[in-house]
């Protein structure tokens, strides 16, 4: 297969080449995706691990709070299933991250037009993912303001 679009020197625009410019750019951005990448990685574990560790920490905690604080089996295993829960959409951020910048990385320097797009790829899910993530978090704030103001629609009517 022909590897024109990862030629060296300026490539024309209208030949869908890159530049040495553009390779440049792209190999910065990958080092710092993979770098990203594995910081991501190990706070995922230590997302894990708190998961974990949730109910024997807040047990320790709780004889210190008195009654304030009662955590229940329930109580705990519900937060560290969802510890688990962010966790797992964690990893696959990071992993999408993590194969962006090691497969671009290697199409740059051995100039392969397929690896290159395999890393682009991974970029698109990365940013699809995290797009997706923003959409439900940004709606999830949505019903929780929604829920507030009905809340202080309640308060206020019920003072007078």
């Amino acid at each position: 297969m022909e590897n024109h679009i990862l030629d060296d020197g300026y490539a024309n625009p209208n030949q869908g080449g890159l530049s040495s410019l553009d390779k440049e750019y792209l190999l910065t951005a990958a080092k710092w995706s993979r770098f990203l990448g594995i910081v991501s990685f190990v706070a995922t574990a230590l997302l894990v691990v708190i998961a974990f560790f949730f109910t024997t920490l807040m047990g320790k905690v709780n004889p210190l709070m008195g009654a304030a604080m009662p955590i229940s089996g329930g109580l705990g295993a519900f937060v560290t299933l969802f510890y688990l829960l962010i966790a797992a959409v964690y990893f696959f951020v990071s992993l999408y991250l993590y194969h962006f910048g090691t497969k671009t990385k290697a199409a740059l320097l051995s100039n392969d037009t397929e690896m290159l797009t395999e890393g682009l790829k991974n970029l698109k899910s990365f940013f699809s993912l995290v797009g997706i993530l923003t959409a439900i978090l940004v709606s999830l704030y949505g019903i929780i303001f929604l829920f507030a103001l009905i809340g202080l629609g309640v308060a206020s009517t019920q003072r007078m």
